[in-house]
């Protein structure tokens, strides 16, 4: 599952939202009004961005949160929140945890 997002500079990100289409694909716009944007791609829930999902990106989550784990960049903190809550906490790292065993299934994040 990738997640898609725009930088807005003050480390936060913006999530694109997508429209489905036939085809089974999906369609995302991007409406630029600064070309200095930065567009986030990753894995959904890899929180250490090194292209793979497992359970450390879950371990690295949960010290996060309690101040044993520093990132260097806002893509983190937006490709890590599985819930799109736009708060890091311990549903992320439990839910990272779950799908990698099979037990969660991370969905779009679908809205027109």
């Amino acid at each position: 599952m990738l997640a898609l997002g725009i930088d807005n500079g003050d480390g936060t990100y913006t999530r694109m939202y997508c429209t489905p289409l036939d085809d089974g694909t999906y369609q995302y716009t991007l409406n630029v009004v600064d070309s200095d944007i930065t567009l986030a791609v990753g894995f959904k829930g890899d929180f250490d961005l090194n292209g793979k999902v497992n359970s450390l990106d879950s371990t690295k989550v949960s010290r996060y949160k309690v101040g044993n784990f520093e990132i260097d960049n806002s893509a983190s903190l937006f490709i890590g929140d599985i819930d799109a809550n736009k708060k890091i906490n311990s549903l992320d790292s439990t839910k990272i945890s779950r799908y990698k065993v099979g037990t969660f299934v991370v969905e779009w994040d679908i809205k027109k």
